[in-house]
């Protein structure tokens, strides 16, 4: 059976990274909403989908002004980053998302939240080897949090883990994490070479939509590595990827897709 991941929560109709939006997504009964982490000064894991704010990224402050800079969330702590309302500007590229001010949450306010518990969390960590000490801290440093995160809410059967940045997957594979890891690609290099990267075998191989067809789902499975396919808003696209076998879909719009055996 296909798994269906919200992605960043239920993007098409809802605010992306917003608590509304994981709310929204789980009455969907998905198999689990896909997520974005980065980090704060004080070494927060916050639910964002880059480690900085920019003027018109569909964000104000609360006075409603708009920040003429870059807000570079490492450079912040959690509470001053509370100063910032997200989700009050309509998202041009997705009309039917309907707006709604909402605060950059914790990971933890996420998860403590009564309405998001038995919840299975796709956790994509931002990270980059160009943002590294600048945007986020260093892999081995940045591993260990999240580990010890997981650990510390007993999220070892209710998560995977995945990113692009094959040097922080090294890192955090290292403290022999008992939860999936998967690899995200963008890419158009071979499946051996960018498996290379990795001191290990992840439990998912999981890339771009426009990327794949039945070869590279075939080589990818040969692995024994499963795959989630991003980001999948065509019905008639899903149908055809359902087709070839991917074992998961991670949408914007979690309402249109329907898993088939």
């Amino acid at each position: 059976m296909t798994q269906i991941h919200g992605h960043r929560g239920f993007r098409g109709l809802h605010p992306e990274n917003s608590i509304k939006g994981f709310i929204e997504a789980k009455k969907l009964k998905v198999d689990a909403i896909e997520l974005d982490l980065v980090v704060t000064k004080d070494l927060q894991l916050i639910v964002n989908h880059d480690p900085w704010l920019k003027e018109g990224q569909y964000m104000i402050n609360k006075t409603g002004e708009v920040p003429e800079e870059t807000v570079n969330l490492f450079k912040k702590t959690f509470n001053e980053i509370n100063q910032y309302a997200l989700g009050t500007k309509r998202n041009l590229d997705f009309p039917e998302q309907i707006p709604a001010s909402h605060q950059i949450p914790s990971f933890e306010d996420v998860l403590e939240h009564a309405e998001l518990q038995n919840v299975f969390w796709n956790i994509e960590i931002k990270s980059n080897t160009k943002w590294y000490g600048d945007y986020q801290p260093e892999p081995k440093e940045y591993a260990a949090l999240v580990h010890e995160f997981i650990l510390n809410n007993n999220l070892m059967n209710d998560c995977l883990i995945q990113c692009f940045d094959s040097i922080f997957l090294n890192a955090l594979n290292e403290l022999q994490p008992h939860y999936p890891l998967g690899l995200l690609v963008d890419n158009t290099l071979s499946i051996s070479m960018n498996l290379d990267k990795l001191d290990f075998k992840p439990n998912y191989y999981n890339p771009k939509e426009s990327l794949v067809d039945q070869e590279l789902i075939s080589q990818i499975h040969a692995e024994e590595i499963e795959c989630l396919v991003w980001t999948v808003n065509n019905e008639q696209r899903a149908k055809e990827l359902m087709s070839y076998g991917v074992d998961g879909l991670i949408t914007d719009y979690p309402n249109r897709m329907k898993s088939r055996d």
